[in-house]
């Protein structure tokens, strides 16, 4: 998954160093990319980084309404699948379905789908291997 955010700003750059700093970071670019996706025209990117976001502060449901929006206007994308699939990791019975639904679909030969075909092998070998145990 690629992501969004501004790893190489100076903001983030000083944060690192310190967890509360990071946290500030991160809730402060939350609330900027949340006010950005409130407009209907938000773009797939400001929905993405939100998502991510959400997920990494565990707001579920901001995460959901974000990815839903943008696999409305990108079915296929990968990154939101990616994150769909992260939201899920607690449910493994539905992240594996949701893997198995999309990749089938996948066509293309991008780095982004084989990231999620490689998800997808890695979650069926550790579900077979729960199974044999």
């Amino acid at each position: 998954m690629s992501s969004r955010l501004d790893y190489q700003s100076p903001a983030f750059q000083s944060a690192v160093t310190d967890a509360q700093a990071l946290q500030q970071w991160e809730e402060q670019q939350f609330a900027d990319f949340r006010n950005r996706c409130a407009s209907a025209q938000a773009s797939a990117d400001d929905l993405l980084s939100c998502a991510e976001l959400a997920i990494r502060l565990q707001f579920a449901a901001t995460a959901r309404d974000c990815l839903e929006r943008v696999l409305k206007l990108r079915p296929l994308a990968p990154d939101a699948l990616y994150l769909k699939y992260t939201l899920l990791h607690e449910q493994p019975a539905e992240a594996l379905a949701l893997l198995e639904a999309t990749a089938r679909k996948l066509l293309t030969k991008s780095p982004d789908h084989a990231r999620l075909w490689r998800l997808l092998a890695s979650q069926l070998l550790l579900h077979k291997q729960a199974l044999l145990s």
